[in-house]
């Protein structure tokens, strides 16, 4: 995309968008009401879309399963906000817990041969590496 015009064009529009979605909602408010069983519904919803958004990005990387490390820092930084904890100890907590949980051999490269743990990886770039045998 080297149309300069076109990216103008395209940013223009998401930005309004934007505004007119932030706007409507205080608009709205005062014109529209909803039954108490609604809005209890609506605000468990929200609730639930946003544990099945926390679940898989913790559970799942790419197509598969993330490994335990990720789901047990998500779960230790959980506990820890949900105890009130400061943020930079929640953040320090989760990242410590996966640096103990990952074991070297899970790291490509990181076997004691040097090979990793004989599972295919997948590079930045998308390029699946494939691991050496061992000698």
């Amino acid at each position: 995309m080297k149309d300069t015009t076109l990216v103008v064009a395209g940013l223009l529009t998401l930005s309004a968008g934007t505004f007119a979605f932030r706007f409507s909602g205080p608009v709205l408010r005062q014109r529209i009401t909803f039954p108490a069983w609604a809005e209890r519904l609506l605000e468990a919803g929200a609730v639930v879309l946003l544990a099945a958004l926390a679940a898989t990005t913790a559970l799942t990387a790419g197509h598969g399963f993330a490994g335990l490390a990720r789901p047990a820092g998500v779960l230790v930084g959980g506990v820890l906000a949900w105890r009130k904890a400061p943020f930079l100890v929640v953040v320090l907590a989760a990242a410590g817990r996966n640096v103990l949980i990952v074991p070297h051999s899970a790291v490509p490269g990181g076997g004691p041969d040097g090979g990793g743990n004989g599972i295919d990886t997948v590079t930045a770039a998308g390029a699946v590496r494939r691991p050496r045998p061992c000698r």
